[in-house]
């Protein structure tokens, strides 16, 4: 071989060792990056409240609210929507407003952002203690990576650092906050998994006077159906062995069953349903049917299934519920409230 042949041969050696080394490092950086926060099936966590905090005297009803307030950023026609920080902050004080209105003595609330770069900064759960005045609060982080490279364009655009949540308001005190972690879909690559979205079940317990209520704070995977009726069998489970009255609401992305063609398979509801004993709804089957339109959740510009519920059971009981129709389009989902006798 002769010199000028060996020195082109060195040449390429390095700058293709350079692409791999650079590759790789890119690669590396960019799965920690997106990688973030892996969290265990069951945790115990903290409960917050305002110190010196003085528990609301106990009605002879429990008003509670579910409520999914889209991290703060309203209906988006597409995922990949960019909110700048003025829209934000006018939808959070729009979802601040209808809680304000509604003012139950429960608030179960999914997709709360804390301190996430997609929605500026804003820890939205502080913001609606403050703006509402919620005495107790307890959130349950349940997806937090480190970057998320999505939309994929534009970069400025990026979901980038994330920490969203389950939360909790109550007038009252609350203990026993635990957090249940839901398998992802099997259906997903292995890779996509590490940092697609986590979801999961929140537990806390009320106590109004010298009664403790257990509530659970639901938000099912939205797009793989058998994954999201595996979550419902796998809350059933976990919460087979919990005494006293119970309260099991939120964002179940599913209506009840062959409420409408896209989720006409769906088994969602009925498993729950089905697994649990002596339950009662917000929204009944017969007020469904006699004003449908009228019990709709989501979207909220233009309503066409009910994918939010909520669940009162062993010895708990709805006396009454609706759905929050004067919420408006302050995010993508409209709240349901129920008043429940414990």
């Amino acid at each position: 071989m002769s010199i000028n042949m060996l020195s082109k041969t060195k040449k390429l050696i390095r700058v293709i060792f350079l692409i791999t080394t650079t590759v790789c490092a890119l690669t590396a950086a960019g799965i920690w990056w997106s990688v973030g926060a892996f969290f265990p099936r069951y945790s115990q966590l903290k409960t917050e409240y305002i110190v010196n905090a003085v528990p609301k005297d106990a009605s002879p009803t429990l008003r509670l609210v579910t409520y999914n307030i889209a991290h703060g950023q309203g209906f988006k026609d597409h995922a990949s929507d960019w909110r700048d920080e003025a829209l934000t902050r006018q939808k959070m004080s729009e979802v601040a407003a209808v809680l304000k209105k509604i003012d139950a003595d429960v608030v179960l609330l999914q997709e709360v952002d804390l301190n996430s770069n997609r929605t500026h900064h804003i820890n939205q759960v502080e913001w609606l203690v403050d703006a509402i005045g919620y005495h107790y609060w307890a959130c349950a982080p349940i997806w937090e990576k480190n970057y998320v490279p999505f939309p994929y364009w534009p970069i400025e655009h990026h979901i980038g650092e994330v920490k969203t949540a389950n939360c909790v308001l109550s007038k009252y005190l609350l203990s026993d906050h635990r957090r249940f972690i839901f398998d992802k879909p099997d259906s997903n690559p292995f890779w996509y998994n590490w940092g697609y979205i986590d979801r999961g079940a929140q537990h806390v317990v009320a106590h109004i006077n010298n009664k403790q209520i257990t509530v659970i704070n639901v938000h099912f995977e939205d797009r793989d159906e058998s994954a999201r009726e595996k979550q419902a069998r796998d809350l059933l489970q976990w919460t087979a062995s919990m005494k006293g009255p119970m309260i099991i609401a939120g964002d179940f992305n599913a209506p009840p069953h062959n409420a409408e063609l896209r989720y006409q398979d769906d088994e969602t509801i009925d498993i729950i349903r089905h697994g649990l004993v002596d339950e009662t709804e917000a929204i009944s089957e017969n007020q469904h049917r006699s004003d449908e339109q009228s019990t709709l959740t989501w979207p909220s510009h233009a309503p066409r299934s009910r994918i939010d519920h909520i669940f009162a059971l062993r010895g708990a009981q709805v006396i009454q519920g609706r759905v929050i129709k004067e919420a408006g389009n302050a995010s993508d989902h409209l709240p349901v409230w129920a008043e429940i006798n414990y």
